[in-house]
């Protein structure tokens, strides 16, 4: 899970996640709002965002001539 406006992903999209399971680092208030600044709660990712995610890597790896193993 990258932080909020890393990459290109836009500063008001939710990361996503395997599950909706926020991170825990810390246990004081400030910590807990970093966090949640920082990261937020990713959203749980859908079977679409999984195929789309599979086929992104594949065309990635495809397009530098490597073999995938299947």
């Amino acid at each position: 899970m990258s932080p909020a406006g890393a990459g290109i992903r836009p500063t008001d999209m939710l990361p996503i996640c395997p599950s909706s399971v926020p991170v825990e680092m810390g246990d004081s208030w400030v910590d807990k709002k970093a966090v949640q600044l920082m990261l937020g709660t990713p959203r749980e990712a859908t079977l679409q965002d999984i195929d789309e995610a599979i086929e992104a890597f594949v065309s990635a790896n495809l397009s530098t001539g490597q073999k995938i193993m299947s």
